[in-house]
């Protein structure tokens, strides 16, 4: 249950998964759940499966978000190199670890 306390926002915004969300938390707060083991069972992979879901999105915006400030940082290096004539050697040093991050971070997750 604490997985999906990151989540919770998104969760009360839909109503099945938030109903999905109360049923299992009370049989996990129940005193004795031993009866109700099956509905959570049923219950769980739903709740898993919407978790996952929203965690694949913000995995994707967040690449995204990485991929353009890379990209701006590339760019605005190159500029700066260009603009005081930077040695090839200085210059490919230097954008050398944010290329790799910007090959790196699509492959990540």
């Amino acid at each position: 249950m604490e997985d999906f306390k990151q989540n919770m926002e998104m969760i009360r915004e839909n109503e099945q998964i938030h109903s999905t969300y109360r049923k299992l938390k009370g049989i996990l707060n129940n005193s004795y759940p031993f009866d109700q083991i099956e509905t959570a069972e049923q219950l769980l992979p739903e709740l898993k499966e919407f978790h996952h879901r929203i965690e694949r999105e913000k995995t994707e915006r967040f690449r995204k978000d990485c991929l353009e400030q890379i990209n701006k940082m590339i760019h605005k290096l190159s500029t700066l190199f260009d603009t005081f004539n930077a040695e090839d050697t200085y210059r490919n040093n230097t954008l050398h670890e944010l290329r790799i991050l910007n090959y790196k971070c699509p492959l990540a997750g």
